[in-house]
Order: C-alpha cells, then sequence, then structure tokens
C-alpha cells in the first residue's frame, strides 16, 4: 500500500477542533491510498468509484466506514447507571488525561508534536462524555423512554409463551444494581493512575519508538 496523497496539517484540520464536533467541517481531511500487488497496482472489479461530479438530490449514498453504535435499545436502568456512573467517571478519565499530556506537551516542540494526536482523541472523548449526559437529564426523554419500556414489557409479560422464563427487566434492573459496585471498585484502582500510565508513559513509548526511527531530535 503506498501513499498517493496527504493534504497538510492546517488544509486537513481547517476550523479547529470546534468545527469538529460542532460545525459541518470545510477541511480537506482526507487521504488517498493506492493497493500494489507483485509490483503493480491491483485491479479490482468491484470498487468505490471516486465522483468528480458529486450526488444529486434522490440519489442512493452509502457511507464508507464502520458505523456507530446506538444506545435506543437500552433499558432505562442502564441509562440511568450510564448518566449517573458511567459518564461522569469517563470525564474525569480524559480530563486528567487531557491534563497530563498537555503538561507533557508544554516542556518541549518535540513534546507537544508526539502528543498532538493524543491529545485530539482525548478531546473528542471528553466531548462525547459532555454531551452523552444532556439527553439522559431531559425528563422529557427519560419520560418517553420509561413510557415505551412500561408498554414492552406489559406485552412481553402479557403473552403466554413468555410464562416461566426469567423476566429480562429484573435481570437488568439487578446488573445495573450490581455494576456500581463493580465500577467503584475498579475506578478507585485506575482513575488516579490513568491519566499518568496511559497518558505520560504512552507518550514516552512513542517518544523511545520514534528515536529509534531516527525522528527524535536527539537522535544521531
Amino acid at each position: 500500500m503506498r501513499l498517493v496523497f496527504a493534504p497538510e496539517f492546517d488544509a486537513a484540520f481547517f476550523g479547529g477542533d470546534p468545527d469538529n464536533f460542532t460545525y459541518p467541517r470545510y477541511d480537506l481531511d482526507i487521504s488517498f491510498f493506492r493497493i500494489y500487488e507483485n509490483g503493480k497496482p491491483v485491479h479490482l472489479d468491484h470498487y468505490l468509484g471516486w465522483s468528480a461530479t458529486g450526488v444529486k438530490e434522490n440519489d442512493l449514498i452509502f457511507v464508507s466506514g464502520h458505523p456507530d453504535s446506538t444506545g435506543r435499545l437500552l433499558t432505562v436502568s442502564q441509562l440511568e447507571f450510564l448518566r449517573d456512573l458511567d459518564y461522569p467517571t469517563g470525564l474525569e478519565i480524559y480530563s486528567k488525561m487531557d491534563t497530563v499530556l498537555r503538561s507533557f506537551s508544554s516542556q518541549s516542540e518535540e513534546n507537544a508534536r508526539i502528543a498532538k494526536e493524543d491529545i485530539f482523541g482525548i478531546e473528542n472523548n471528553i466531548k462525547r462524555f459532555i454531551g452523552y449526559p444532556e439527553g439522559l437529564h431531559d425528563r422529557q426523554t427519560m419520560g418517553r423512554k420509561a413510557a415505551d419500556e412500561q408498554k414492552l414489557e406489559a406485552t412481553y409479560k402479557a403473552n403466554a409463551k413468555n410464562g416461566g422464563t426469567p423476566d429480562p427487566w429484573q435481570v437488568s434492573l439487578h446488573s445495573a444494581v450490581d455494576a456500581p459496585f463493580r465500577m467503584t471498585a475498579y475506578c478507585l484502582i485506575t482513575v488516579a493512575r490513568c491519566a499518568k500510565r496511559s497518558g505520560l508513559e504512552s507518550v514516552r513509548a512513542r517518544s523511545s519508538q520514534e528515536a529509534k526511527r531516527g525522528n527524535h531530535p536527539n537522535s544521531s
């Protein structure tokens, strides 16, 4: 695989981090690669073609890549667990990692280069963990979810075929009740060290790897 095209950083990151999640991204954040086989460009009968004219209204559009996950099938108790424990904990972890990496970056221009990509990813996660709970704190949204779940539960229990089987809502509720205790124990172990180990040690490891490749300013 060979790189055919990659934009300069300023062209790919036009609009900065705010445009990444908040506004449409008017930038050239794209790269092209060519696949080779036996030293020659591989010939494929089926591939996603490039259109110089773009799409037209009513065209059928497919997006290449991995689709994101959805939480629409989660129960109310599961959503409450995410809202009250999982998301706040994740926000604290990523905020600590961001602080450590920014401190590392401030020490030199080379440190800033090494940590830049990690900081981008961490700040994306911070925005996610700030945005996710907003809907879960909306009473109207959670009220509709609770009403839909009650209707589904009533329909399930009214079906004679489901008699004698474990109640899935009770199983889910017990899991949601037990999870905070397991989560708390895990967080007591990891939150304090997560930023230092996952953040600082990762960039130290990357620094060592890049020095071996000749990318470090102090390497020969």
